[in-house]
């Protein structure tokens, strides 16, 4: 009796334009069907599925399916070029908006494992992976390393920091886990996971220490609550904040590659407002991560690139994402309103 191949062949279909029309398509078909298709973070939905694509904005593709190794790409000028080096190129000329376009297809073959195996075999002939290598890091954020810190800004007024739940997808049994060195053959598109990153705490309390030193770097008393997501668990803190981790991410493939998406609101619980909601996020790559045989060697590059990038995330947040702004106009208000009370409390004395 044959036994049912494991692998999931997916057929990635990218039809975009050239400079003068960029927005495509792709769609993916994948047997079994049924596999979740994330885009940019965000789910698209379950293959079959052809979804848009802005060529070249830089989006990750996930693609995700229970019992298998799941797949994180990013979309992007260079991801088209090399689909288009393997081969499935062509052009065709199209009507689009009354006009004729020229219209390049890129079409490439995706090949998926079920954990354990590497991509491309069949389960009788597939070398097993048992358990990739694993490592243990530091995720760290320096607030030096913004130049708009001002111990003045924060009055010593109690900050609570919530707990910030881990959103992600895939996060459940892999609280601490933030990335794979993946290694293949040349520019293949197959992964090989070598080595799982994680971290030395869960992420979300790595993300609570990050907001921790941010707020008592600029003069506010700092408290952290572990295990509470609303702000009536704090005991007398003024300020509250919470949030949630959306995508946390980096690997090493042909390129080294990080994705934060973070959730934050801080509010004033005295008057029940936020004073500022956002985004902490970024996604960056890095060309020249090395060869991805050798992958393992670019471990301590990879977090420490990872690191850079999710401290000038929070910095963008805290600069140009104007959360620094906001809290400044909080303080100036609540001095303002103090004295006005003051004034007040003195007439009546008198």
């Amino acid at each position: 009796m044959m036994k049912t191949k494991t692998t999931i062949i997916l057929i990635v279909l990218l039809l975009s334009v050239g400079c003068t029309y960029k927005k495509g398509r792709i769609s993916l078909q994948s047997e079994p069907a049924g596999a979740e298709v994330y885009v940019g973070g965000t789910k698209v939905g379950e293959t079959p599925i052809t979804f848009d694509y802005l060529c070249c904005s830089l989006k990750e593709l996930e693609i995700v399916k229970d019992g298998y190794e799941p797949r994180r790409e990013i979309l992007s000028k260079l991801w088209i070029k090399q689909e288009a080096r393997s081969g499935g190129y062509g052009e065709t000329r199209l009507v689009i908006d009354g006009k004729k376009r020229k219209v390049w297809t890129v079409t490439t073959r995706r090949v998926m494992a079920k954990k354990g195996e590497i991509p491309g075999y069949a389960p009788e002939t597939a070398f097993r992976i048992e358990t990739p290598a694993t490592r243990k890091v530091s995720v760290k954020y320096d607030p030096a390393t913004t130049m708009m810190i001002d111990k003045s800004l924060g009055q010593n007024i109690a900050v609570g920091i919530l707990d910030i739940p881990d959103r992600r997808h895939d996060a459940e049994g892999r609280e601490f886990m933030i990335g794979t060195v993946y290694s293949g053959l040349g520019w293949s598109v197959e992964k090989i996971p070598l080595r799982r990153i994680y971290s030395e705490q869960p992420i979300d309390l790595d993300v609570m220490d990050a907001l921790g030193n941010l707020f008592s770097a600029n003069g506010f008393q700092v408290k952290k609550y572990p295990g509470a997501i609303e702000c009536y668990d704090l005991s007398d803190e003024r300020l509250c904040v919470k949030g949630q981790i959306n995508h946390f991410w980096t690997e090493v493939f042909n390129r080294t590659g990080a994705v934060v998406d973070i959730d934050i609101e801080v509010w004033d619980r005295e008057h029940h407002k936020v004073i500022w909601s956002g985004k902490i996020s970024a996604v960056q790559k890095k060309y020249g991560a090395g060869i991805p045989i050798l992958a393992l060697n670019e471990t301590d590059r990879m977090v420490l690139f990872f690191n850079q990038v999710f401290s000038e995330a929070i910095n963008t947040s805290w600069t140009i994402g104007g959360m620094r702004e906001a809290l400044e106009k909080w303080t100036i208000e609540e001095k303002r309103e103090h004295q006005s009370q003051t004034m007040e409390q003195g007439s009546v004395n008198r």
